[in-house]
């Protein structure tokens, strides 16, 4: 990050400690890299930048497991995804294939969590 190769991680703003914690993910480049809520109080801008690494390394064979809330960002980056209740895996859903069906994945999850009970 410009001007803040002296200072401690532990001095940067919140955004700013993410946005170190995605570069070093990203920059290891390891065969499967586990973000939980990663996107979480950073910028747009680097956010795009991450996700456009992130679909980069993915279709060069490494493997990301994503943990989030940010529907838009699951809708965009991801091929399976795995919804969980309570802890437990309740259905595992192709994100292709809810856009081809032009529904919004927000719908079809609180469909599964909420109006199954």
């Amino acid at each position: 990050m410009p001007g803040r190769s002296s200072s401690l991680i532990e001095d940067y703003s919140h955004g700013m400690r993410k946005k170190a914690q995605i570069i070093s993910a990203v920059l290891l480049a390891r065969p499967l890299t586990i973000i939980d809520e990663t996107f979480n109080g950073i910028d747009l801008e680097a956010q795009r930048a991450a996700e456009k690494w992130i679909k980069k390394l993915n279709n060069s064979g490494a493997a990301f497991l994503v943990c989030s809330h940010d529907f838009s960002m699951l809708e965009n980056l991801t091929q399976r995804i795995w919804v969980l209740k309570n802890g437990k895996n309740i259905e595992t859903l192709n994100a292709t294939h809810i856009a081809t069906q032009k529904r919004r994945l927000r719908d079809v999850i609180d469909e599964l969590v909420f109006e199954k009970q």
